[in-house]
């Protein structure tokens, strides 16, 4: 390079330099495998810089923080021509738990409609939620609901409701949906959904020994049977002297003492079934959705070998339309066999005026007929439950169990009392959508109403012709309290 021109002595060094940009511009496009791949010359010096790779962290599927709530349970609907709403009780292993965000949506999984937190109002009971679909009447609709965690994740299984557009018998307005997580999950309903299927008693069933011995169970009554569009059922309880009891097998099938159309069902709360009321049970005929057929059904109860220890209860359900298709079926025990009025599950709930001297529910000063003499002998306090969103009564008008439209239904604060309100049962102007012989009385639209109330039916001129029916409802909604009762008349 001694004998190179000075001036192209710079000249071959800005090539060089131009050269090595070149490289290095080439080796920085390749890929970094494939720059990895490129062996250096021998001899030539190479400085290696570690490459550097961001690490992520594995990810695991997280646990969630709180409970799964693996059941969502459809206890029952109710008709309500009020208003069309959603409650029921968030529960942890059996019990009440605040704090827990109920949804819903009118599709699975979808867009939440509106939230509210378990026992989030002061006078809610433990683990209680409401949800108002409609405050000014039925609503018709298919709605799904489930639990949400803080981030918006569903952490229950999903509930599905259908409610109607119209009120009154067999219709759902008023629907109780219960939460809960235990380990094993029961079929999403209240209702025993097992397929039917034929099941021959270890033993033939046969009365207990000695010709004309009662049975342990020796009143069987069906205490009503009402229209139902989307299947057939029957549900009742087993009392022993008036007390609900359980753990008692109540079978059913087309035959006096024939074979069992299922297995048994155990009354009361057990496995699967732990909301489940003192001495309740439930039987499937055709489940809900496959809808009703005709039929003729006997019903009892058996011991652990199979043999009948009650009296046989019968009904007939006439498939679709506005007959019988859903059934209540009670079985007592008592030392003589009262006639077919409803148990009482609270405090007795037909008044019945004796002459006395002691103190009594009706005044003295105004006599009143005997039951013989009143045109509805029957006042039964079907059940109540609890509401969180309105305090009322309604049920059915009925003439020899057949729904009858044009009674005057009326109320009021004492027995034979100044009549608070008073509505006409049936279809008739302003409530053309109501069933045959309905009825509905509100007590109060924003919420429970604590109070004592006397329901009986009036003729034109005001006088009553009916015996009387007695409830209490509470101050407060939640578990075991009464805002919407049911009562019924007959004659």
């Amino acid at each position: 390079m001694q004998n190179f021109p000075y001036h192209n002595r710079y000249l071959l060094y800005a090539i060089g330099i131009l050269c090595g940009s070149i490289l290095a511009a080439y080796m920085g496009m390749l890929p970094p495998k494939q720059a990895q791949a490129q062996s250096p010359r021998a001899g030539a010096f190479v400085l290696y810089m570690p490459i550097m790779h961001t690490m992520t962290k594995p990810t695991t599927t997280p646990t969630p923080s709180g409970p799964f709530f693996n059941r969502a349970v459809v206890v029952r609907c109710d008709s309500n021509e009020a208003i069309t709403y959603v409650q029921g009780t968030v529960r942890q292993n059996g019990q009440p738990v605040n704090g827990h965000r109920v949804v819903f949506s009118w599709q699975p999984d979808g867009e939440v409609v509106a939230g509210i937190t378990s026992g989030g109002y002061s006078d809610w009971a433990q683990g209680y939620y409401s949800h108002i679909l409609q405050a000014g009447g039925p609503r018709e609709g298919n709605w799904w609901f489930w639990i949400q965690d803080e981030a918006g994740k569903r952490i229950s299984e999903m509930a599905f409701v259908h409610t109607d557009g119209v009120a009154g018998e067999g219709r759902c307005q008023q629907a109780v949906i219960d939460f809960d997580s235990q380990v094993a999950r029961p079929p999403n309903t209240a209702i025993p959904t097992n397929t039917p299927v034929v099941v021959t008693p270890t033993t033939t069933p046969t009365p207990p020994p000695g010709t004309g011995a009662p049975y342990e169970f020796n009143i069987a009554v069906v205490q009503r049977c009402e229209p139902q569009q989307a299947g057939n059922w029957f549900e009742g309880t087993t009392y022993k002297n008036g007390i609900p009891t359980n753990g008692y097998r109540v079978v059913y099938s087309w035959q006096p003492d024939g074979t069992w159309s299922t297995k048994p069902v155990i009354s009361g709360p057990h496995t699967g079934y732990d909301d489940w009321a003192t001495g309740f049970y439930s039987h499937i005929i055709r489940a809900p959705g496959q809808g009703p057929i005709a039929g003729n059904w006997f019903v009892w109860i058996v011991d652990a070998s199979g043999r009948r220890i009650s009296e046989i209860a019968n009904f007939q359900t006439t498939g679709p339309g506005q007959g019988c298709n859903q059934a209540v079926v009670d079985f007592d025990s008592r030392g003589t066999k009262p006639p077919n009025t409803a148990i009482p599950t609270r405090t007795p709930v037909v008044i019945r005026p004796t002459p006395s001297a002691t103190p009594s529910i009706l005044p003295t000063s105004t006599p009143a007929a005997p039951a013989s003499g009143h045109l509805f002998k029957r006042a039964i306090l079907s059940r109540c439950d609890p509401n969180g969103a309105v305090t009322y009564v309604h049920g059915t008008v009925y003439q020899n169990s057949q729904p009858v439209n044009g009674y005057r239904v009326v109320f009021s604060w004492q027995p034979d009392g100044e009549v608070v309100a008073g509505i006409t049962s049936g279809p008739h102007a302003g409530y053309p959508g109501w069933a045959p012989g309905y009825y509905s009385h509100i007590l109060q639209a924003g919420g429970p109403r604590e109070g004592d109330w006397w329901f009986w039916i009036q003729d034109e001129a005001g006088k009553r012709i009916s015996e009387m029916a007695h409830v209490h409802t509470d101050g407060v909604a939640g578990e075991g309290k009464c805002q919407q009762a049911i009562i019924n008349f007959d004659s």
